[in-house]
């Protein structure tokens, strides 16, 4: 949910589900019986790609181990906010059309952690994020705690119990995979929306995803409980397979991780949220194909949008996927590499194109004298 338009990263706050389809030999632990109560229909054919843990993948072992996790909502808003903000965070001044302003989960809409202890966390993890580079679980585990010993020194004040301190390892691992492994098919990204050029976050394929395909790095994790307070920015009412009691699937809970960062849309969606069964966690499944470079979307529901009295996604509003555009988001410091190369690029073919023109002016004064 970091960017300044309500459609962009708010998108776990679907209510109408849209589950995979039930294919003869999915693992128990995807939620099997949803088909017949949205009256979908069954296809036992062979579909690669689409089953939860169907081959044993270092991306999908990565989700395994973080969709087991139980984190109290107290320890997961705050830890969410300040941390997202601090690995996200553009530490450089820039114009307001350029700014980006990170929204959060933080039920105060101004909470921001203090400039230095944030830029302290962002040198932190921009240290140590090569661990998670095409890592196995062990290395995930390891560069988790190893982020949460290093905050600790920098700001004790930030880890103080071992219930924070595990929310500090999940996020760490959970939002950093996201940065780290763009090859798993998905990337980060900063988008512009065209109508008030304010600036969100939105997740493109990097490579061509196929239709029912698990996005692993874009897991979702619901708190273990709907007590804390929160913004609606990122919430969602479990699962009936995923809790015990009915009566737990009335309240919505707050919901962190990756998955948040998708975007809106009423029609053109191409991607769903799946519950993982027996745990608090979601995971994303594409609905069609999706070509490299194009973004994900997902249906929030028809209910979302009703206090903004009009839907703001690019349907609803009639923009075309052109109508947009993207800058790398994969860390500031990244973003800012990227924009200094192509500016670059751009003044050395400006300078090749006026000494070409320069060298036919004169071969054109010399002949004629």
């Amino acid at each position: 949910m970091g960017g300044g338009n309500k459609s962009e990263v708010t998108s776990v706050l679907c209510i109408l589900i849209v589950f995979c389809q039930l294919t003869h030999n999915r693992p128990s632990h995807i939620d099997t019986d949803l088909e017949e109560t949205v009256g979908m229909e069954v296809d036992s054919g062979p579909q690669p790609h689409i089953h939860w843990g169907q081959i044993k993948t270092q991306e999908y072992e990565l989700a395994e181990h973080l969709s087991t996790a139980h984190l109290a909502s107290k320890e997961v808003v705050d830890v969410d906010s300040w941390l997202v903000q601090s690995i996200f965070q553009q530490y450089k001044r820039k114009k307001q059309s350029r700014s980006h302003r990170i929204r959060h989960v933080h039920p105060d809409p101004t909470f921001k952690l203090d400039l230095d202890k944030a830029k302290a966390i962002q040198v932190i993890f921009e240290e140590k994020k090569s661990m998670l580079v095409r890592c196995s679980v062990a290395d995930a585990v390891k560069f988790g705690q190893e982020m949460a010993t290093a905050i600790n020194v920098v700001s004790p004040d930030l880890v103080k119990t071992h219930e924070r301190q595990k929310t500090i390892e999940w996020c760490s691992i959970a939002y950093g995979n996201l940065i780290c492994n763009p090859g798993w098919g998905v990337q980060l990204k900063i988008k512009t929306f065209k109508d008030d050029d304010t600036h969100g976050f939105s997740i493109r394929a990097t490579r061509d995803l196929v239709a029912e395909e698990m996005l692993y790095p874009l897991i979702g994790l619901l708190a273990s409980d709907s007590t804390a307070e929160h913004s609606h920015l990122s919430e969602l009412r479990p699962h009936l397979s995923q809790v015990q009691e009915q009566a737990e699937t009335e309240k919505p809970r707050v919901l962190i991780g990756p998955l948040r960062f998708i975007n809106h849309a009423c029609n053109s969606f191409n991607a769903k949220f799946i519950p993982i069964n027996s745990t608090l966690s979601f995971v994303v499944c594409t609905t069609k194909a999706i070509k490299s470079g194009q973004e994900v979307f997902v249906n929030y529901g028809e209910k979302y949008f009703e206090d903004l009295g009009q839907c703001p996604c690019r349907d609803c509003k009639g923009e075309s996927s052109e109508d947009v555009r993207s800058e790398d988001a994969t860390s500031p410091l990244a973003t800012k590499s990227e924009l200094v190369k192509a500016a670059f690029k751009k003044r050395r073919a400006a300078k090749k194109v006026k000494a070409t023109t320069a060298r036919k002016e004169k071969k054109d004064v010399d002949g004629r004298v």
